[in-house]
């Protein structure tokens, strides 16, 4: 995610492929190879994944597929929110479904709003930068929707 479309100003999570919610380093000249990565694949059983008929977990179980609330498929939309709140940051996503709107369950309390823009570049668009939307409903959150086009999607 970059600061006024700036990539000398870069924000990214302090690691490479990173889930949701860990706290934003930045801005800075370089990402360091750092990105967030939405997985998607979830639960693989729900997708017509049939486990391999000798997978056996440590304990001698059946290995059972990872399961999530990111858990989609090529064409399923996330929406990526940036959230500040003072020099606290962190980026979190959720699916979302056609008919949703976005509706939030409450107000994120900012002492100050930070001013300018934010940009977020990923795999699905070649690393190019993408201006996020301010939330004006929600002080300090901006967003950004995307469609994946396969598993495993970075961005920055």
């Amino acid at each position: 995610i970059w600061l006024d479309g700036d990539p000398t100003r870069a924000l990214h999570p302090g690691e490479p492929k990173a889930l949701k919610g860990v706290p934003v380093w930045g801005p800075e000249e370089s990402d360091l190879g750092c990105s967030w990565l939405v997985d998607g694949r979830g639960d693989l059983f729900a997708h017509g994944i049939a486990p391999l008929a000798d997978a056996v977990g440590q304990d001698g179980g059946a290995v059972e597929p990872p399961k999530g609330l990111d858990a989609g498929v090529p064409g399923d939309r996330y929406r990526i929110r940036l959230y500040i709140a003072g020099k606290w940051r962190t980026v979190s996503w959720e699916k979302v479904q056609p008919s949703d709107e976005d509706e939030d369950g409450g107000e994120l309390v900012v002492p100050r709003i930070p001013a300018g823009k934010y940009f977020i570049a990923g795999r699905w668009n070649g690393w190019q930068c993408e201006e996020m939307t301010k939330d004006d409903t929600s002080p300090g959150l901006w967003y950004f929707d995307i469609a994946f086009r396969g598993y495993g999607e970075e961005f920055q």
